[in-house]
């Protein structure tokens, strides 16, 4: 098993390698750069090299059970978006009954004149890196508003730069069963685009600048696919600790270059995923040596996020295969499969990697001693069941110190990103710390 360091080597300027990507205007609601390709600008392959069409493609994630991944944004408008939310009260309650709630994230049933000026900027395939250590899914994609609304491209990362006072960083981490080809970090570009439209709309409706500083969604190396074989690329050939140690790595890169300068915290930020990028975002405020690295690996050279949301989340495996619910009895093989493939056959193991199975008090190692967690999940979802949310909630009411909400999302699994408009809004609610 091939690991990295997230530390830098002396002769590799992270400055540097931001500064070898360029901006791309962003003028619509789909986070994508017009005229843009790469991981970042909606290619559904992604950097994997695959150029078959991903309508061609089943289930690419769950052995057969999910629906085609495509990074094709959804053409819903902010109008469009439909459900409804519950959600706990800031103290831990009963994790099968959550209470009312009502988004206060902003929506428009029409888009405000906001000018010629795109609505954000994006650097799309970023490596995060040293090139000796590089392969082709070592690298993130950056989002930021349009703050001066211009034509010209800002640089708020680097060294040069003023920072953005007080805006808050929000990072992403996709899912796709720590294997799917077709889910990267262009995932993200629906929510970044509704998110972009709001830091818009609030810049022009208050004339304040908005509380998002930018957004970041990172690839990292999948586990091998059977139905998607790739034997030649090493970034297919993951096994843990290979995904949490890239995650790492990226969030290292971003504390040298965006949320730390100089030694000093620039910005706040939120940590997200959707599926098993929920369960690597908890793995992600963990201490590193649950996953046999060492504390330069950390995430912790970063000042801790102060949030960590995760939508339609895997949080027990262990505990999903001994005993699925009966409406997702069918899917136990298919969860026995990528689970053997991401984390090996030792069932002990994926109970010790898993948020809501780890031993340990784990939440006393997440620095800050005031935690939130929002915890995100639709009951129309055919691929997770709500036991996975319950298991998470129980979890984080047992230890203790953490304010948990609970969302009900709608929609089946990849809704959340397809779409994006529900997931921009409670991101943005929980920027915003209406959520």
């Amino acid at each position: 098993m091939r690991s990295y360091n997230a530390t830098s080597p002396a002769d590799w300027s992270a400055a540097g390698a931001w500064h070898t990507v360029p901006w791309s205007p962003v003028h619509g609601l789909h986070g994508v750069a017009a005229g843009a390709t790469g991981p970042g600008a909606g290619n559904s392959s992604g950097s994997t090299g695959d150029s078959r069409d991903s309508t061609d493609i089943s289930s690419a994630a769950f052995g057969g059970h999910s629906p085609a991944a495509s990074t094709t944004p959804s053409q819903d408008g902010p109008g469009s978006r439909s459900g409804t939310t519950s959600a706990a009260p800031s103290t831990p309650t009963s994790p099968t009954s959550p209470t009312s709630f009502t988004s206060t994230a902003p929506t428009a049933t029409t888009a405000p004149d906001l000018g010629p000026s795109p609505i954000g900027w994006l650097k799309s395939g970023i490596p995060y890196l040293p090139p000796t250590d590089a392969l082709q899914l070592h690298t993130l994609d950056v989002w930021v508003p349009n703050h001066d609304n211009t034509n010209v491209p800002p640089d708020p990362l680097s060294p040069s730069s003023p920072s953005e006072a007080g805006g808050t960083w929000i990072v992403y981490i996709h899912g796709g069963a720590w294997r799917d080809p077709f889910i990267t970090s262009a995932s993200f570009a629906p929510a970044a685009g509704y998110l972009l439209h709001h830091a818009a709309e609030h810049a022009a409706g208050s004339g304040a600048p908005p509380p998002l500083a930018g957004l970041v969604s990172i690839n990292y190396r999948l586990s091998p696919h059977p139905s998607h074989p790739a034997p030649r690329d090493p970034s297919r050939q993951a096994r843990h600790p290979d995904h949490i140690a890239d995650v790492l790595a990226a969030l290292s890169f971003l504390g040298r270059v965006c949320i730390i300068k100089g030694g000093a915290v620039k910005t706040n930020w939120i940590l997200a995923g959707h599926s098993c990028g929920a369960t690597l975002a908890f793995q992600a405020v963990m201490h590193p040596a649950r996953w046999k690295l060492s504390s330069s690996s950390s995430s912790h050279v970063l000042p801790p996020p102060r949030a960590l949301v995760g939508f339609n989340g895997l949080y027990d495996l262990a505990g999903f295969v001994a005993a699925p619910p009966l409406a997702y009895a069918h899917l136990r093989d298919a969860y026995r499969e990528f689970t053997t493939a991401a984390f090996g056959g030792d069932e002990d193991g994926w109970r010790a990697v898993c948020p809501a199975s780890a031993g340990g008090q784990w939440v006393q190692e997440w620095p800050p001693t005031k935690k939130s967690v929002v915890l995100v999940q639709s009951r129309e979802d055919s691929l997770v069941p709500w036991d996975q949310i319950d298991a998470m909630h129980a979890r984080l009411a047992d230890e203790g110190g953490v304010n948990v909400t609970v969302v009900e999302s709608d929609g089946d699994h990849d809704d959340a990103w397809k779409k994006g408009g529900r997931m921009a809004d409670i991101l943005w609610g929980v920027v915003s710390e209406k959520v």
